[in-house]
C-alpha cells in the first residue's frame, strides 16, 4: 500500500497539505512543517504547500525559515502569473472590445442618419419624412452592425 500504489492518496501533495493542516490547527507545527514538506517533494510548485509551509514555520519560531520560504513562494506566484492569464482577464478584455464595437456602430450610425437625412432633403426638398427615413435606415445599419458583431465575433 502506501507510496507503493499510484493511487494511493498518499502520492497527492493535497493530501500531505491537507493532513499538514489539520496538525496546525492543533497547534503541532513540527508535524504540519513535515506534511508540507513531503507535500512540497511531491510537487515542488505546489503554491499553497509552500505558502502554508512558510505560515508553520513562523508559527514555530522558525523566522529565518519563514522568510525564506516567503521568498520562495514570491518566486512561484511570479512565475505562474507571468505564465497564465487568469480566467477573468481574458474575457474582461473581450467584454471592453465588444463595447468599443458596439459604440464605433453606434457612430457609424450617427454619421449614416445625418448623411441620409442630407441626401434625402437634397434631393426631394421633402424635409418632413427625411428624419423619418433617415432613422429607419440608420436603425437598420445598426441592428445590422451588431448582428455581424454578434454573429462573427
Amino acid at each position: 500500500m502506501g507510496s507503493n500504489n499510484p493511487a494511493s492518496s498518499l502520492d497527492r501533495p493535497d493530501t500531505w497539505k491537507n493532513t499538514g493542516n489539520e496538525y496546525f490547527h492543533k497547534r503541532d507545527y513540527e508535524s504540519a512543517i513535515k506534511c508540507y514538506t513531503h507535500a512540497i517533494e511531491i510537487n515542488p510548485i505546489y503554491i499553497d504547500a509552500w505558502n502554508n509551509l512558510g505560515y508553520a514555520l513562523l508559527k514555530a519560531g522558525k523566522i529565518d525559515e519563514a522568510k525564506q520560504v516567503n521568498k520562495r513562494v514570491k518566486e512561484l506566484k511570479s512565475k505562474v502569473n507571468s505564465n497564465v492569464q487568469p480566467y477573468w482577464g481574458s474575457h474582461l478584455g473581450t467584454t471592453f472590445h465588444s463595447i468599443r464595437s458596439i459604440v464605433v456602430a453606434f457612430l457609424i450610425w450617427a454619421v449614416i442618419t445625418f448623411l441620409f437625412t442630407a441626401i434625402v432633403v437634397w434631393i426631394t426638398g421633402e424635409t418632413s419624412l427625411a428624419p423619418l427615413f433617415a432613422m429607419i435606415f440608420g436603425l437598420m445599419v445598426f441592428l445590422g452592425i451588431v448582428f455581424y458583431r454578434i454573429v462573427f465575433s
